[in-house]
């Protein structure tokens, strides 16, 4: 299981079992392919005959997994235009916070992650809780069986950020010598 640790005033560290960082480099990666293949489905706009640097879907997205972070971030109320229109933002945050969470994974064979500073470790919450999310829509749109199975993930991802949310956002104690 996982273990959090703050050392200094921005170093956050954590050791989990080979076989959690497997897991993670995994959803991580699927999910930013997932996203990935949707921006890469944008089309640049034309204003007034004049093509601009904006990209954006031709309609709102119909992966429910995407709709769920889109909701989540935009909000479960936003209408159509607002959804098309935020996507593009939305969703290279989502890359970017991917990308730090696979950069500071540890390569295989290695289970101990450093996160140098809290922008990091901020990183790695919002990736996880866009993680949830879609799993929450997989498992609402499965049957009872892909429910009770996301449910166990789920479960270990959240006891995963409530433990790096507790560790990286407490005051550091420098009074504290490490030896």
């Amino acid at each position: 299981m996982i273990c959090w640790d703050r050392v200094g005033d921005e170093l956050v560290v954590g050791v989990f079992e080979q076989d959690e960082i497997v897991l993670l480099r995994e959803y991580a990666t699927l999910f930013k392919r997932l996203v990935g293949q949707r921006l890469d489905s944008h089309e640049p706009v034309e204003l007034l005959g004049v093509r601009v640097g904006l990209a954006l879907p031709a309609s709102v997205v119909e992966d429910e997994r995407l709709l769920a972070v889109l909701r989540h971030h935009v909000g479960a109320d936003a209408d159509d235009h607002e959804l098309v229109w935020r996507e593009p933002e939305c969703l290279r945050a989502v890359v970017d916070r991917l990308d730090v969470v696979l950069a500071t994974l540890p390569p295989e064979g290695s289970v101990v992650v450093v996160l140098d500073d809290v922008a990091q470790a901020r990183a790695w919450l919002d990736a996880g809780r866009d993680v949830i999310t879609v799993m929450g829509a997989v498992a609402g749109a499965g049957g009872p069986d892909i429910a009770e199975r996301t449910a166990v993930t789920v479960s270990w991802l959240a006891e995963l950020l409530d433990r790096l949310y507790d560790h990286a956002t407490r005051e550091s104690d420098s009074s504290v010598i490490l030896w």
